[in-house]
């Protein structure tokens, strides 16, 4: 059996480029890792992408080890596990992510009853057939966990092996961003829409004063005996309650033009965020740039959203899947595509020379096939290419055998080829093992003994037996007989990186409208919402500048009448609150009595209001503390329960990767949304009880 050993996480001692490149600390990753097995229900089923993304020789098997998982035969499931993870690595194909991904959920169900070290045993061999697949290190490190204290250790390194396939698959990482996006879209738009109306609300008594103002002045209270008289009289309670109505209406009318005029929800918020500045407190001042900064970006979530959907025609993400599984006729397309444009690309050619090798391992046409998709990328600077074509060489070398001698010419060409990538990339660990055994069988035995003490040098591997190895088959008198322990000690480096994934996708494509069907952005186009939401930035802190000069309407802290600086000097000549002004001089006149009466009525008035508020936030967590002028701390309460209802009207995971996703079967409600309405609703009930006496 022919193998060329890929350089992905199962090799002991090597770690991925990916995860190299993205510094993020254990514990963040197994965090990450917690929260999505938490969000996520139980799948199973079978696998839209099974049949595209398996070799058809691996066909019989998969059907029989579906058939032996059904009768629980767990006898029959090992061994068929163990003959496809040989054939995997006999075809050189890192990960059967598709099978791993529609088997695992009914192996889980299978085994349900067995003996805890049967079912971690028969996981780690599903393991061993998708080993970037971070939900097969999930299932093992739950399997772990069953049994016990003692097996805490296990479970513990399963998770973090998950959470480092997660973020070595930037795939993944894009569509679990992109699901996160989608829940927190739906809430962040039913945040900010709460948050703007509740702060209206708050606020409506001087937007409703104010807008008063710009009609005709009428006596709302007498503060001597005439005006008294004339405030009583029938004419002037009906003109009174006209202006009164007419300026609630205005209001109204004023609040819902943004609605009608066509700038929809988001345009309405905006304009309301805008109006409410005048009279906010400096949370509010800031809470509301917060939310003007929000809307701005929304059309930036929205693109996140809607990123996965560029994989299918994209070069980038098409190479990563023929790097990272045996590659579809779609990734194939997209990528022959693209090389009749750039036939130079090294990653692209990289992964149909790899394809190659996958659909005729160990043959010579495949090989030869193979070395000619990578001539044209001869120039790779990395060095990648050209250890791939010294380990084609090398191979054909060994299958050109003559009287149990390899191909001395093409011995001669692999070593060139590793000469090359060695001038690349002096420290490649894979270049110095293919040199090193080229060496050997040419009988260059200094030669190789300078490569190996580089390799040892350079290598990051903890068990050094692959130097013996190395020496024992280059100096083996019969290489020829030992062709496949040979070429089961070559690498090929494994060109998958971020930069690679990302090639061909537009980062910055804003969608050409939000959901909702335009409910949202009105007919203002998505594109223009950003600078919108910038000039709104502009004109909130033109109005928190000037708003003191502006001279607004505010509520009284003793008597909780609205006045303005205009009324108390029309009033009393003073800009003082006159009804304030007044009772400070009305004792001398009026019976004590009454004015105790007064006082209760006006306190009865301010208990009903301070009721409200708390029963508000009970029912409703985070109203009552933005009716409080607590905007943060209920903006937040709002969006975990706009998040929790996402989480339920969408409960499955909204975006997937076709080719590892199994389906739902059940209807099961994930953890996360319980827990965190339970979390929102005692939050809000024992803040009500901490600022009880406010």
């Amino acid at each position: 059996m022919i193998r060329i050993s890929s350089g992905s996480p199962e090799c002991p001692g090597r770690s991925h480029p990916v995860a190299r490149l993205i510094r993020i600390p254990p514990r963040v990753v197994t965090a990450i890792v917690l929260v999505l097995a938490l969000a996520g229900p139980v799948h199973a089923g079978e696998r839209a992408g099974l049949r595209a993304s398996t070799p058809e020789a691996f066909r019989p098997d998969i059907e029989s080890l579906f058939a032996a998982v059904r009768r629980a035969d767990l006898d029959t499931i090992a061994m068929l596990l163990d003959r496809l993870a040989d054939q995997r690595e006999a075809r050189n194909i890192p990960n059967l992510s598709p099978l791993a991904a529609g088997l695992l959920p009914r192996l889980q169900s299978a085994i349900a009853r067995a003996p805890q070290g049967v079912q971690t045993g028969l996981l780690r061999k599903v393991v061993h057939l998708a080993p970037d697949l971070p939900d097969v290190h999930l299932a093992l490190s739950r399997a772990h966990l069953a049994g016990g204290f003692d097996s805490i250790g296990p479970a513990v390194a399963a998770l973090s092996r998950a959470g480092s396939a997660w973020l070595a698959n930037p795939g993944a990482v894009i569509r679990t961003g992109a699901s996160l996006a989608f829940h927190l879209f739906g809430a962040i738009v039913l945040c900010i829409l709460a948050v703007s109306l509740l702060l209206v609300v708050r606020y409506r008594r001087e937007l409703i004063h104010d807008v008063g103002d710009l009609f005709p002045a009428s006596l709302s209270e007498g503060y001597s005996a005439s005006e008294v008289v004339r405030a009583r009289r029938i004419r002037a309670l009906v003109g009174q309650g006209l202006l009164n109505v007419l300026a609630i209406s205005v209001t109204l009318i004023l609040l819902a033009l943004p609605l009608f005029g066509g700038l929809g929800l988001l345009g309405g918020a905006l304009v309301w965020i805008l109006v409410i500045l005048r009279y906010a407190r400096r949370s509010e001042v800031v809470a509301s740039f917060v939310l003007i900064a929000t809307i701005a970006a929304l059309p930036l979530v929205s693109t996140l959203i809607l990123m996965p959907r560029q994989f299918d025609e994209a070069p980038g993400p098409a190479a990563f899947q023929c790097l990272s599984e045996f590659c579809p006729d779609s990734s194939l397309a997209v990528i022959h595509q693209r090389v009749q444009q750039e036939p130079g690309n090294a990653v692209l050619q990289h992964a149909l020379a790899l394809h190659d090798i996958q659909a005729g391992p160990g043959e010579l046409p495949a090989i030869t096939m193979a070395l000619g998709r990578l001539e044209p990328a001869g120039n790779d600077w990395t060095g990648t290419v050209q250890t791939f074509q010294g380990n084609l060489h090398l191979i054909r070398a060994l299958l050109n055998c003559r009287d149990g001698v390899a191909d001395a010419a093409a011995l001669a060409e692999s070593r060139r080829a590793y000469d090359a990538a060695l001038k690349r990339w002096p420290s490649s660990t894979d270049a110095l093992r293919g040199m090193s055994l080229v060496q050997g069988l040419q009988g260059d035995r200094g030669g190789r003994e300078a490569s190996l003490s580089l390799l040892v040098n350079a290598t990051s591997e903890d068990e050094l037996d692959f130097v013996a190895r190395i020496r024992t088959l280059s100096g083996s008198a019969n290489p020829c007989g030992l062709s496949s322990e040979i070429i089961s000690e070559l690498r090929i480096p494994d060109p998958r990186t971020p930069e690679v994934f990302l090639e061909g996708l537009d980062l910055w494509r804003l969608p050409p409208a939000l959901p909702f069907g335009g409910l949202l952005e009105g007919r203002v186009p998505v594109r223009a919402i950003p600078w919108v939401g910038l000039i709104c930035l502009v004109l909130a802190a033109v109005i928190a500048w000037s708003r003191s000069r502006l001279q607004p309407a505010y509520t009284c802290p003793r008597c909780n009448k609205v006045s303005c600086g205009h009324c108390n000097i029309r009033s009393s000549g003073f800009d003082y609150c006159p009804s304030c002004l007044f009772d400070q001089v009305r004792p001398a006149f009026v019976d004590p009595l009454d004015v105790v009466a007064r006082q209760r009525r006006l306190d009865a008035q301010l208990a009903r209001g301070r009721l409200l508020r708390p029963i508000l936030a009970l029912a409703i967590p985070g109203s009552g503390q933005i009716l409080s002028g607590r905007p943060f701390r209920g903006g937040l309460m709002l969006l975990v329960l706009g998040i929790v209802i996402s989480l339920l009207v969408n409960p499955g995971t909204p975006i997937v990767d076709v080719y590892a996703y199994p389906g739902v079967i059940d209807g099961e409600l994930p953890l996360l949304p319980p827990v965190l309405l339970l979390t929102v609703y005692a939050w809000s009930a024992i803040d009500v009880w901490m600022s009880r006496s406010r």
